[in-house]
């Protein structure tokens, strides 16, 4: 059974203690972009610097843990505040995020029933 994280929260709700390392990255979200007839690129950023956290990754997990998770993450309200560890201050960060990809992969359904590689995929609002 996985233990839940000091680190890592949701609406301040613990979860469960991804499995290191904890990738995230930064980017752009882009308003559009095309190619003129020049062939150059052309590109209108809508925001700079949006975080993601790309695979928060589970080697195992029950399907009762994943089901929990999964409520956290695809709630009806669509958006989250996402606490972590942020390396770059040295102290826990919240932002407002939404879970766009959930992945994993059953192995059994028998007794707690197991899931592998479970990974979340959240974006910063």
């Amino acid at each position: 059974m996985l233990e839940k994280s000091n680190y890592f929260f949701i609406n301040g709700t613990p979860i469960y203690t991804p499995d290191a390392p904890f990738p995230f990255a930064f980017g752009h979200l882009q308003a559009s972009a095309g190619r003129a007839l020049s062939g150059r690129t052309r590109k209108k950023t809508a925001r700079w610097g949006v975080r993601s956290f790309q695979n928060v990754l589970y080697s195992n997990m029950t399907i009762q843990e994943f089901y929990e998770m999964y409520q956290l993450f695809m709630q009806e309200s669509e958006f989250f505040n996402f606490t972590f560890y942020d390396p770059s201050v040295k102290l826990l960060n919240t932002v407002s995020c939404y879970c766009n990809h959930v992945d994993g992969k059953l192995m059994e359904i028998e007794g707690d029933g197991l899931i592998k590689n479970v990974s979340f995929t959240l974006v910063e609002e």
